[in-house]
């Protein structure tokens, strides 16, 4: 018993760095998004002009902005696109999905003021090291990666496989894959948004979860022509294999 499970722990390994590997590409647009954001906001008194208005913006609106730029952001466009590529129940499954990443902007948003209050507003390195840590450290895999996979498992397909997948070893088996690509992409991300002024923290964030979403609306169309498995789908075969 033991043995399998270390097994099934390296098998999850392993899928979770092919999966990093393969977000290589989709990362360095990301990151090349994110360092034009920072670059221009340091670098021209134009552009520095104009992101400080949208931080007014976003501190007049707040909490309204942080839940309707998030909707924007993380369902409505991505959503659209994926309508357009032709993948299924997309509308169906936006209302949910506009509810989840509402209420996720409002979360963020508060975990953004949060790290500020707790680690201050200056862009030191150390003060930049301790919010990537808590960021990508404790909030990512105890409540972020694990809220939203539960989250699109229940919306895509219902509250039992949802409930069901909590059993046994689903943070092996589902989110460690899943925590292992994302911080290849987001963590030297989350370090360019908190090198600019809380107010821009979330918009910054906004953006870089759009152009994430669409990125990976395309690469799922890609991957489903050209017959490529997800990591889930590689863990469900192993399985099957191992019980043959």
């Amino acid at each position: 018993m033991q043995q399998q499970e270390v097994g099934s722990l390296g098998r999850a390994v392993q899928i979770g760095l092919k999966a990093a590997r393969a977000n290589i590409l989709p990362g360095l647009v990301i990151w090349a998004i994110a360092g034009s954001v920072i670059a221009a906001y340091y670098g021209s008194d134009w552009a520095r002009v104009q992101l400080e208005s949208l931080a007014a913006f976003k501190n007049q609106w707040n909490w309204w902005f942080a839940a309707c730029s998030t909707v924007i952001a993380g369902a409505v466009i991505p959503g659209l696109v994926r309508a357009a590529v032709g993948q299924p129940r997309v509308w169906k499954q936006m209302p949910w999905l506009m509810l989840f990443w509402a209420t996720k902007g409002i979360e963020v948003n508060a975990f953004y003021l949060m790290q500020t209050h707790l680690f201050g507003a200056d862009t030191e390195i150390l003060t930049l090291l301790k919010k990537t840590c808590l960021d990508q450290l404790v909030y990512i895999p105890l409540w972020g990666v694990p809220s939203m996979a539960f989250a699109y498992t229940w919306i895509e397909l219902g509250t039992k496989k949802a409930f069901e997948d909590l059993r046994g070893s689903w943070f092996r088996d589902q989110l460690l894959p899943v925590m292992l690509a994302n911080w290849g992409v987001w963590l030297p991300t989350v370090i360019l948004i908190y090198m600019l002024p809380t107010a821009l923290q979330l918009p910054l964030q906004n953006l870089v979860l759009c152009f994430w979403g669409l990125l990976m609306a395309f690469l799922a169309q890609d991957q489903d022509a050209d017959g490529v498995l997800s990591p889930q789908d590689e863990i469900a075969r192993s399985s099957d294999q191992e019980d043959t």
